[in-house]
């Protein structure tokens, strides 16, 4: 059977028969080593537990960061797309051919339906026949006769 001595130096055997007293250094303090080895294993418990807390605080505080960046993300990625819009619709406005030009006032169409709209919209008391001239009224004539 092996045995290992105090001082964790090289095994020996002893026999069925052969016992003897354990080894002991008398300039060592066995009770302060035993201290000193419980203070130690109580540190390094300690340092595992704060390292495991410092380890849980990390992992939220990267949690919340990449949070926040995905919203900055979002963001940023909503104001480019707002900004290409309006420049698609600026550069797409000023690029159209606007042949149909409105005889009252200033604006120019693409399409005849609406310039016809512009004017049922904007000039529709300029259309009455009381501002028309009389040569392009046109007159309702009823007969006498039906009267």
């Amino acid at each position: 059977m092996f045995i290992e001595s105090i001082d964790h130096s090289t095994p020996r055997t002893i026999g069925e028969n052969d016992i003897t007293k354990p080894e002991f250094d008398s300039k060592i303090n066995y009770k302060l080593e035993v201290r000193k080895s419980h203070l130690l294993k109580q540190f390094l418990r300690y340092q595992v537990e704060n390292t495991q807390k410092s380890i849980m605080r990390q992992q939220q505080n990267i949690h919340v960061n990449i949070l926040l960046f995905a919203h900055y993300y979002i963001y940023i990625f909503v104001v480019i797309q707002f900004y290409q819009v309006i420049n698609k619709r600026i550069s797409r406005k000023n690029s159209i051919a606007k042949p149909f030009k409105c005889t009252n006032c200033t604006h120019t169409y693409s399409s005849k339906p609406a310039l016809k709209q512009h004017l049922r919209l904007k000039h529709f008391e300029e259309h009455t026949p009381l501002t028309q001239p009389l040569d392009q009224q046109k007159l309702l004539v009823v007969p006498i006769s039906q009267i």
